[in-house]
């Protein structure tokens, strides 16, 4: 059966999560608050009275871009 880890559209995001994971694993969110004031404002979302907040999770501009554009993910909000 197919898993995220070996469907050939899905390898490559992966691969750069797991990137991205080695990269964050020593950050603080305290530091990444600090660096970015807008970060509350930059990872949130509102859509039909539903608020995520995805700042208080390691997680970059990049990453944030990337997991909008996976394959079969379609989120409501993405374009707000």
């Amino acid at each position: 059966m197919p898993t995220a880890e070996n469907t050939p559209l899905m390898n490559i995001p992966l691969q750069a999560l797991k990137v991205h994971h080695q990269l964050m694993k020593n950050s603080h969110l305290l530091q990444l608050f600090a660096e970015d004031h807008q970060r509350g404002e930059r990872f949130s979302m509102e859509e039909k009275g539903l608020y995520l907040d995805y700042s208080k999770n390691l997680i970059t501009q990049k990453p944030w871009n990337f997991s909008w554009n996976l394959p079969g993910k379609e989120i409501a909000g993405k374009n707000r």
